[in-house]
């Protein structure tokens, strides 16, 4: 974090006596941030209700149809978001996916072999499959997006909705603590704005927040859970449409799992069964799908984004040291000739590209090479390293997508481009509420609540010191998910605070208060988190 702003000012960072002290500043400050959640988990962790509204809030949670209020009341706080930002915000991705999708159902024939596995294809499927149809149905492609947005709006606070239940019925998560989880969901603009993103991330992660209740709930109750077949189908289900939705959740689902396997030794029976079911589904059926539509395999060169980002700064400043059979290697997969001038120490994408490029053999050389010169200049891949990790640790604004301004991926042949362009009256909402976010990041009170380090630095380091504390309960296995979220979903990303760097970081917001809410309840020495039969 000391480091962070000099890195994505200039790409590099001088390590000196004002660098260590700045350093100290922060680690007194994270210390102190510690202490006041431990102060503040003490009065929240309170049985009873501190005041009229988080009494009438245990009445909601003691109904029946709890849920559904709870998500209408939820809906009803984001809709000035809605209609700010009419009708929602396409990522660049997404333009690609809509032209995938329209290629692929051109005439009304099925055309294989047009879907790429670049993203995945079941989102193009999904967003597709109901927006454009609604396009035509509307000649308004902008109507359509609304509708998506509210759908996905329903869809978002719902999780969050049996997130807030799930916490106060089956953790016992005392009513003060769950009131204010319920209203930072509700208030804290990041959900809304992030939400309303027309893309494979924020359909994803609501999806992940019910896979880390389902984890959760198998820590709960130190796996026994497992043995119920309903909750068992569930589990599988949802695993495997985190899956479908986003190739870097299957990866964080099945390393998690192995560390399920070797800590929760009475219940490896039944997850092997898991392990079983995602090699039948995820891979399985999901290759067999992708086999008979002819899906376009997504390329190498995406998993590559920080060896590539080593390999150009090497270049860039020891391109003396680099030998004609290393470019002849490193050519086959990038392009040598302008690699120096296309760096950008916190952007892979102008070195790595968007198209695959060599073969697995070119790529197993490539690593031999890569590996051969980290060892001669080691300290030019850690910048390298974090250049691009900067970001995440930085005060940097975190601010997800207000406006459709890159769109390079429409294809403006089957869609218009005024689809991206607000005008008259909706142009001027979308920018008032992208003022009124950037004067909550320039108030220095409010400023943290909407940085880049908070959700992925700080928030996630209370939650590891509150949660590895309590080893002996297994607690500390629910971190597991969301440190490879950030480290494989985040930390390999091809950007962090450029372009839209951002979006990479929606199944841990998502998910934070849910894990803040646990390690607070924690803290206290009367916790009931382990209660059977509630």
């Amino acid at each position: 974090m000391a480091v962070a702003p000099n890195y994505i000012d200039s790409g590099s960072s001088n390590l000196n006596f004002s660098t260590f002290l700045t350093g100290a500043y922060i680690a007194i400050a994270l210390y102190i941030f510690m202490f006041l959640f431990k102060v503040i988990s003490r009065y929240l962790n309170e049985k009873v209700a501190s005041n009229i509204v988080v009494f009438l809030f245990d009445n909601i949670l003691n109904k029946k149809n709890a849920i559904i209020i709870l998500t209408l009341m939820m809906l009803v706080c984001w809709i000035p978001v809605l209609i700010f930002l009419y009708p929602g915000n396409a990522i660049n991705d997404t333009w690609g996916q809509f032209s995938q999708y329209i290629k692929m159902f051109d005439g009304g024939i099925l055309h294989r072999g047009v879907l790429s596995d670049h993203h995945p294809f079941f989102d193009t499927l999904f967003m597709g499959g109901i927006i454009v149809p609604l396009a035509h149905l509307f000649h308004n492609w902008k109507l359509a997006f609304f509708c998506y947005v509210i759908l996905q709006y329903v869809l978002t606070c719902l999780s969050f909705s049996v997130s807030v239940w799930y916490l106060h019925k089956k953790c016992s998560i005392s009513i003060n603590l769950t009131t204010v989880v319920y209203s930072i969901y509700c208030i804290l603009p990041i959900f809304p704005v992030s939400a309303q993103t027309i893309s494979k991330d924020a359909l994803f992660s609501w999806i992940y927040v019910y896979l880390t209740i389902l984890l959760i709930e198998v820590i709960r109750t130190n796996g026994s859970v497992l043995s119920s077949k309903k909750y068992l189908i569930v589990l599988i289900l949802t695993i495997f449409f985190v899956g479908l939705t986003k190739k870097v959740g299957l990866y964080v689902v099945i390393l998690t799992l192995v560390a399920f396997l070797i800590f929760l030794k009475s219940s490896r029976k039944y997850i092997l069964i898991l392990f079983a079911a995602i090699a039948l589904l995820s891979f399985g059926l999901t290759g067999f799908i992708k086999s008979e539509l002819k899906v376009i395999p997504g390329g190498k060169q995406e998993m590559f984004s920080l060896p590539f980002q080593q390999t150009a700064r090497y270049m860039k400043y020891h391109s003396e040291d680099v030998t004609k059979d290393e470019k002849k290697v490193i050519g086959k997969l990038l392009d040598t000739k302008n690699i120096s001038k296309n760096y950008i120490p916190i952007s892979a994408d102008p070195v790595k590209g968007f198209e695959d490029r060599g073969t697995t053999e070119d790529y197993v050389n490539y690593i031999k090479v890569w590996i051969k010169q980290g060892i001669k200049h080691p300290k030019t891949y850690i910048s390298a390293t974090v250049a691009m990790l900067s970001g995440w640790f930085s005060t940097e604004e975190y601010s997800p997508l207000m406006n459709m301004d890159w769109h390079n991926q429409l294809d403006t042949r089957i869609i218009p481009e005024s689809i991206s362009e607000r005008k008259g009256l909706s142009s001027k909402l979308a920018k008032e509420y992208q003022k009124f976010y950037d004067n909550l990041y320039n108030n220095k009170v409010t400023g943290l609540i909407v940085s880049y380090a908070l959700y992925a630095t700080i928030l996630p380091l209370i939650v590891c010191l509150a949660l590895w504390n309590k080893y002996d309960r297994k607690w500390w296995l629910i971190t597991i998910p969301m440190l490879l979220s950030i480290a494989l979903g985040c930390w390999l990303a091809p950007v962090s605070i450029f372009l839209e760097g951002r979006r990479y970081l929606y199944p841990v917001i998502y998910t934070l208060p849910i894990l803040l809410a646990i390690s607070s309840s924690l803290i206290t020495e009367n916790s009931t988190l382990f209660i059977r039969g509630k």
